[in-house]
């Protein structure tokens, strides 16, 4: 539990090192805004309050806004991000 109480935005999380990054915070007790352009593959994370998934796409300010305030609304704050996209 390396990151309990930590709240991380992992970008690019629908798969791969991304969606592999989302599983693993989220074992080590952080909770995880995933952000991905297309976040079908996220769907196992769907009802778990530890995650939320957005769609976003981080070339565009207003969706990294979004990404960011979702954290910050949902959590209260921001501690790590992941710029995995």
């Amino acid at each position: 539990m390396r990151l309990d109480g930590k709240v991380a935005v992992i970008t690019g999380a629908d798969r791969g090192i991304g969606k592999a990054t989302v599983e693993r915070f989220v074992q080590e007790g952080a909770r995880v805004v995933a952000a991905d352009l297309a976040p079908s593959g996220l769907q196992e994370f769907e009802k778990d309050e530890r995650v939320a998934i957005v769609l976003g796409d981080v070339t565009k300010i207003d969706d990294v806004t979004r990404i960011v305030n979702t954290a910050v609304e949902r959590f209260g704050k921001l501690d790590v991000l992941v710029n995995n996209a």
